[in-house]
């Protein structure tokens, strides 16, 4: 009795390897090209698993069997799968966020990110600034990075300190800008030093990234509605 169950333990562990395999041979071309130790350890280990479970019971009985186990099946096939493709599956959800989120943008591969419109028919970048999240409306006719004087706060300036010398024709008329560094600014995996933005001594309803943050980039490039950034990587 016990030999015959290791007999078909054995042609049931063959038979799940050679669908395994095609089924790796069909998806990529190649049997062993694109299958690191760790996953093949994760295959074989569920082969074993499911041959067990299936020479466990007669051959008149295993489709009962089967039926059973079918649901604890189905969970380790999906807990399966979503490890072997966790990297994929974590570009799906960058880009589901991106859509319901657009300004929080993909970084699609390294040194690049897209930003998808907004409904207002602007883009907007969410950035980090000294450790403090800022939402920006993109604005690539403005020279300046411009703040609101409550964000300028928010972030660390010295609002005592302030010069309000720079002066800006506005669709409102002229109003004043106090130059400021910003020691640390970030967009996902982009880091920039010392970057200058001014203080707006007027009303804002947002602030305002103008081409000060562009002309760091390598390139930008608006296509439908995608707005690309790119900038040089180490």
């Amino acid at each position: 009795m016990i030999k015959r169950h290791y007999q078909r333990f054995i042609v049931v562990f063959i038979v799940l390897s050679a669908l395994a395999a095609w089924l790796q041979f069909w998806v990529t071309g190649s049997l062993w090209d694109h299958l690191d130790q760790e996953k093949m350890a994760s295959a074989l280990f569920s082969i074993l698993m499911v041959s067990w479970m299936l020479s466990m019971s007669r051959w008149q009985g295993a489709f009962a069997m089967v039926k059973r186990s079918a649901p604890w099946l189905a969970l380790l096939f999906i807990l399966f799968s979503g490890y072997v493709f966790r990297n994929e599956l974590s570009g799906v959800g960058q880009r589901l966020r991106a859509a319901l989120v657009p300004h929080s943008g993909v970084e699609s591969q390294p040194g690049s990110m897209r930003f998808v419109r907004s409904d207002d028919g602007h883009f907007h970048i969410h950035a980090q600034i000294n450790g403090v999240g800022v939402l920006f409306l993109v604005d690539t006719g403005a020279s300046d990075i411009t703040l609101d004087k409550k964000t300028a706060a928010r972030i660390g300036i010295d609002m005592e300190k302030l010069n309000f010398i720079k002066t800006y024709n506005t669709a409102n008329g002229v109003v004043r800008g106090a130059p400021v560094r910003l020691e640390h600014f970030s967009v996902g995996s982009l880091n920039l030093s010392s970057l200058p933005a001014s203080v707006n001594e007027g009303a804002m309803n947002q602030p305002l990234l103008g081409m000060k943050f562009f002309n760091r980039l390598q390139s930008f490039d608006v296509k439908d509605d995608l707005l690309t950034i790119r900038w040089q990587t180490p």
